[in-house]
């Protein structure tokens, strides 16, 4: 059974920009959804994040081919009222972290990855949580294996 991972905005961002500190990892990452070697969950809210953290930069063609890909080859679903209130309950301090996360333990997910420091600590150790890596983390871990 492949492991799904939940992949974090951040991640959809390293990707497009380039030049970011994760970006060549989460490149491989994407790599090995398109061999099917993982099976990746994102929200449909980060896609609408990445495209406003790409704002200054014109959403043209590469863009759009990048989220029919998506569409593709990733489960995409919605934050839903148990997500909201889920996190309405656990309020961490980051009300979409919190919504994001929720999502991801309720669609299964054994692992998120993020290059949010913040997101990884403020969840890493609770108890029966997904694991967090940051993408570096999960790609030096396929390496070790």
């Amino acid at each position: 059974m492949k492991t799904k991972v939940f992949l974090d905005t951040n991640v959809l961002v390293d990707v497009l920009a380039g030049s970011r500190k994760y970006s060549q990892s989460s490149r491989v990452i994407f790599e090995l959804i398109k061999r099917g070697q993982i099976e990746a969950f994102i929200s449909t809210q980060s896609v609408l994040d990445t495209s406003y953290a790409l704002r200054r930069e014109p959403l043209g063609k590469e863009f759009l081919s990048f989220v029919e890909w998506i569409c593709s080859h990733i489960n995409v679903g919605g934050i839903n009222s148990f997500n909201l209130l889920q996190a309405c309950r656990n309020y961490s301090g980051d009300f979409e972290d919190d919504a994001l996360y929720s999502w991801a333990v309720d669609s299964g997910c054994d692992l998120i990855i993020s290059g949010d420091k913040d997101f990884i600590a403020r969840y890493s150790g609770v108890e029966e949580s997904p694991e967090f890596l940051t993408p570096d983390e999960f790609v030096n871990s396929l390496k070790e294996n």
